[in-house]
């Protein structure tokens, strides 16, 4: 009767101590959480309309470039050329997409 009597403690107590981990993992958890959130802030609509309108003259100027390429691609670095500048200003074109949300977050390491 010893031991059926100390099964149901053993059991209990471990019940405890894997709750108690559990908190602490969770706490853990949620001050990394509150870290995070505190590294990060709301970018500011003149930062917003600042960084697109800058990519947009940066995209401007890649699609000038784009444009006065030869019709003929009949080198390896004339297609190269223009397959880089179509990823750049693909690139570009989502980063745009990216900024036109409503809430932006961005690292704020200062």
């Amino acid at each position: 009767s010893a031991r059926v009597s100390s099964g149901p403690w053993l059991s209990l107590s471990y019940k405890r101590e894997i709750e108690e981990e559990q908190r602490m993992i969770r706490d853990m958890q949620e001050r990394q959480m509150r870290r995070d959130e505190e590294k990060t802030r709301l970018l500011s609509e003149d930062e917003r309309q600042e960084l697109i309108s800058g990519l947009r003259a940066q995209y401007d100027k890649l699609n000038h470039s784009y444009q006065t390429l030869s019709f003929t691609l009949d080198t390896p670095a004339k297609r190269e050329r223009k397959e880089e500048l179509e990823r750049q200003m693909s690139a570009i074109e989502k980063d745009i997409e990216r900024l036109n949300k409503k809430y932006i977050f961005v690292a704020d390491y200062e």
